[in-house]
């Protein structure tokens, strides 16, 4: 639906189950980006998330990214929209290993930007990153978010406790960079596309309250944030 210059970012759908439940259940992937335990997934458990993926969620609005050519990369979204301060925490995981490294993830961090920013009224988008995850702090720096502050031992993970890095940026910051300058690419399905009209809006409407939770490419058992790794 909303495309960059390397990929598009778009509607979960059912034939995203294989991609998905197989990027959530590779550890290396996910180490960096699960907040709790990593347990498996089920086929069950990732149908039910997508299902659920809605422009009526009205606190969480999640995309699939794809490259231009339509293959699955990853998801990004926005979690605990605050309409009322205007600022909401965002999340990304490229789970394919293959895909990293190629600038899939620093584009769709922009594209994601722009929406919040250009369509939703944002006045400042956030995220957070586990110590260590050099790779998604300079794809983060480069988007321009700053780093605000640190967590100390906020995350366990193989048995000790890292730091958690709080990053973000504000709408005049964007404004001043050149990826403001470029207009909003807005794309179609393409005829025959299993396509959502209502999953596939992002759901805009400032009235809407902010309903929390944590935003990941699942549910539980592994709650997480995602980030690039």
């Amino acid at each position: 639906m909303y495309t960059g210059k390397k990929v598009r970012l778009r509607a979960y759908r059912p034939a995203d189950l294989d991609d998905v439940l197989r990027q959530v259940n590779d550890y290396m992937s996910v180490r960096h980006s699960a907040l709790g335990p990593i347990l498996p997934a089920t086929p069950d458990d990732e149908m039910r998330w997508i299902g659920q993926q809605t422009s009526m969620t009205r606190g969480e609005y999640q995309f699939a990214i794809e490259t231009l050519n339509g293959q699955y990369v990853g998801g990004c979204g926005f979690q605990h929209v605050d309409w009322k301060n205007r600022a909401a925490h965002i999340g990304i995981l490229i789970g394919n290993a293959a895909m990293r490294g190629k600038g899939y993830g620093s584009d769709a961090i922009r594209v994601l930007c722009r929406i919040g920013f250009a369509e939703m009224n944002l006045h400042k988008i956030s995220l957070t990153v586990i110590e260590g995850n050099e790779a998604a702090i300079r794809c983060y720096i480069a988007c321009g978010f700053s780093m605000e502050g640190k967590l100390r031992d906020e995350i366990f993970r193989e048995d000790a406790y890292h730091d958690l890095i709080a990053m973000g940026i504000l709408r005049d910051e964007w404004r001043t960079r050149s990826e403001f300058q470029a207009p909003m690419q807005m794309e179609s399905p393409a005829q025959g596309d299993d396509f959502d009209p209502v999953s596939s809006i992002v759901g805009l409407c400032p009235a809407a309250p902010n309903k929390g939770g944590t935003f990941c490419p699942r549910p539980t058992p592994a709650a997480r944030t995602p980030l690039i790794k």
